[in-house]
């Protein structure tokens, strides 16, 4: 029973990542990343922050669903996402996104290829070497290609500056830990949106539009929102359900004994259940909008 009971839960929670933020998002950053020379700075980073939700949740929704599945069928399957966005540095980011994936080019690739043994410039040739070609596993494009070496060289750089500055690390996390892990998550969270924008665009010319657009602000008129493709009240649930993934992630984060005390209520949980359904009817994309990872 408890298999068949967290089984279907993932699945429901799978389908309203999905269903709910993934596609209403798409639909943003697909008006907005058809043409980013059109839009102002505001708009230019709500895209991109809203693809991070997009690209996060269309992944691991179909990784819960397919998790979920599989377990109600008597299979257990490793989990593939562990909440990165409360990463605290790239390492520990590519530690929980995309598990299967990143464990693969481990397993096959970094350690055949030498992994960290050896000198460091050698080291660093091998994690290039290993988003370069994960780069080109995505796609033959220029644009993957510069997502991949800029992970690449953010890990070298992390790794540099880990062997130098490990003391001054743990003097500023012993002072003030939890502020200490909110900057680091933040830098973590802005490099990655930084990648993300070469993983979007269509070339290289629309990136670079993107970053030189998003230093122009002008009038942050947010009334433009509505003209992105999806309603008014749309959008605002958009940004509800998104609201709703960070809370629950950070209850996965902190697993906080009061909150999993407080989801072991039987009336909280069929609420939530509920309530998830009726937001994926009522509030769900059901277009014609394939798992991004379809084209990979």
């Amino acid at each position: 029973f408890e298999a068949l009971r967290s089984g279907f839960q993932l699945m429901l929670w799978g389908a309203f990542k999905k269903i709910v933020i993934a596609d209403n998002a798409g639909i943003i950053v697909n008006t907005v990343y058809a043409d980013p020379s059109a839009f102002s700075g505001h708009i230019l980073l709500l895209a991109t922050f809203l693809f991070a939700m997009q690209i996060y949740c269309d992944f691991s929704g179909y990784s819960d669903i397919a998790i979920g599945s599989a377990r109600v069928m008597g299979y257990d399957l490793m989990i593939n996402f562990r909440q990165p966005y409360f990463a605290a540095s790239l390492r520990d980011f590519w530690s929980r996104r995309h598990i299967s994936l990143t464990t693969w080019f481990r397993d096959y690739l970094y350690i055949p290829l030498g992994g960290n043994r050896g000198p460091n410039w050698r080291t660093n040739t091998n994690i290039l070497l290993v988003f370069v070609i994960s780069a080109l596993w995505h796609g033959a494009a220029w644009t993957f290609v510069i997502w991949g070496v800029l992970h690449g060289c953010y890990l070298i750089i992390e790794r540099w500056l880990s062997q130098r500055f490990a003391s001054v690390g743990r003097a500023l996390g012993a002072k003030a830990p939890l502020t200490w892990r909110l900057i680091r998550t933040s830098i973590v969270f802005a490099l990655v949106l930084t990648g993300l924008v070469f993983f979007r665009a269509q070339s290289i010319d629309d990136a670079v539009t993107v970053f030189v657009g998003a230093t122009q602000w002008g009038s942050a008129d947010l009334t433009s929102l509505w003209r992105l493709g999806l309603p008014r009240f749309e959008a605002f649930i958009l940004f509800f359900s998104i609201a709703i993934l960070a809370g629950v992630d950070l209850v996965l984060e902190t697993r906080s004994p009061a909150v999993m005390a407080f989801w072991a209520r039987r009336s909280v949980r069929w609420t939530t259940y509920l309530s998830a359904v009726y937001m994926i009817i009522f509030f769900g994309n059901f277009g014609a909008v394939q798992f991004i990872y379809f084209q990979f």
